[in-house]
């Protein structure tokens, strides 16, 4: 199984949108085509790895069956960055 970010990982920006985690090792580039975004609600998306902030999944309301537990882990993932700035 593969390795995926989550709130205990540490992830360091290398430069620009280039991002590694430094549990695994695990390079993620943090543009548009993002595939680590997690639905957040209907006004917008976060990155799990970088944390940032996009707008939201095209569709998403129609494509996740536990929307619910996705938005909470974006949730938590927002509360996390906040706290550490």
């Amino acid at each position: 199984m593969a390795h995926v970010c989550c709130g205990t990982c540490q992830v360091e920006l290398l430069f620009g949108n280039v991002f590694q985690c430094r549990t695994s090792g695990a390079v993620h580039v943090c543009d548009t085509n993002c595939d680590q975004r997690l639905w957040a609600g209907r006004h917008c998306s976060v990155c799990r790895v970088s944390k940032r902030v996009f707008p939201p999944l095209p569709a998403a309301g129609s494509q996740h069956g536990a929307a619910g537990m996705e938005t909470e882990e974006a949730r938590c993932v927002l509360r996390a960055s906040m706290s550490c700035c």
